[in-house]
């Protein structure tokens, strides 16, 4: 769950894994962003399971099942739900004597390798700090295991979603218009900003160009100094194809994380590197090729002095022979 939440646009709020189902209290801004996490969670779930006990075939019975919450009311019923799943179904007293919950995170006895993101769940209770959660937190806790009315809640798990009549009618409202529950593609301005600097790739041709004359022109030189400044320009450029390569790689991944994909950071993706070294090498194909085309034009025009030098010397010698040898 710490690997999902950080590869896509989700955070978690709560869970409590048990002997054979698993809830999850989650939070996004798109609906895809959570199917995209889900898609990943349980695959990675189910492979390292086979993997470790050397079995083939399914891990999940079935697909997961989602539910939008509200916030406020509905939230806090759906976060002490989750955290009561245990005591619920009479195997534990308290949460805190299960191990598969997130009670240690929430009573700040677990400080490292967190997986709730703390500063959303805040937010979304409307929480002041860390201290008033904490103290709600406890105290709303021990109240309802001391209660004694822990009963399933059948919504939680079979209702589309959950809160006021007038979210609810929203949402329905939204569905009937086609437009879903949140915004499945980015929006125009989100591609756009996106996209932003790709304009800067059309000056690539012209850097290439650039590069191979300044190239052409060092190995001209009659420096001792001359493979320095041919080692300079080298580094130079490997330094600009790196940017291009980043702003691609960037871009790219913004996108993808715009539809709820997973991204990587350009030292883990092999995309970037064979951009990288795709675009050096061409560099370097292209600043020898450029080179050679510069000294084949110029041997031409040599060539072409040379004839208009020996046409002008035979004009002379004619004229020497009609001086000489007059008719």
């Amino acid at each position: 769950m710490w690997e999902t939440s950080r590869r896509y646009s989700v955070s978690v709020l709560n869970y409590m894994v048990t002997s054979n189902h698993v809830h999850l209290l989650l939070w996004s801004e798109s609906p895809c962003h959570v199917a995209a996490a889900m898609q990943y969670l349980s695959g990675a779930v189910a492979q390292d399971y086979n993997r470790r006990l050397g079995r083939e075939g399914a891990f999940w019975r079935g697909r997961y099942r989602p539910t939008l919450v509200e916030d406020g009311h509905h939230l806090t019923r759906c976060f002490f739900y989750v955290e009561l799943n245990m005591v619920r179904a009479g195997v534990v007293r308290h949460p805190s004597e299960w191990y598969g919950g997130a009670f240690s995170e929430h009573s700040g006895a677990r400080q490292r390798y967190r997986i709730i993101d703390r500063h959303r769940l805040l937010n979304c209770l409307e929480c002041a700090d860390g201290a008033a959660f904490a103290h709600w937190y406890g105290r709303t806790l021990n109240e309802e295991c001391e209660s004694r009315y822990h009963v399933r809640e059948s919504l939680w798990s079979d209702a589309a979603a959950v809160g006021s009549r007038h979210w609810i009618e929203g949402i329905a409202g939204r569905l009937a218009a086609g437009m879903g529950t949140g915004s499945i593609m980015p929006k125009p301005a989100e591609l756009a900003e996106a996209l932003q600097y790709n304009y800067l790739l059309f000056l690539v041709p012209f850097v290439f160009y650039a590069f191979g004359w300044a190239f052409h022109i060092i190995l001209d030189l009659k420096h001792k100094y001359k493979f320095v400044f041919l080692g300079g320009l080298i580094g130079v450029t490997f330094f600009v194809d790196f940017l291009l390569a980043l702003l691609i790689h960037n871009n790219s991944e913004y996108a993808k994380e715009l539809m709820g994909l997973a991204t990587k950071s350009w030292a883990a993706n092999p995309a970037f590197w064979m951009i990288l070294f795709l675009g050096f090498i061409v560099y370097i194909l292209w600043s020898i090729l450029l080179d050679s085309l510069f000294r084949e034009y110029a041997k031409r025009a040599i060539l072409r002095n040379l004839k208009k030098i020996v046409k002008h010397l035979r004009d002379d010698v004619k004229e020497l022979q009609k001086k000489l040898m007059p008719e």
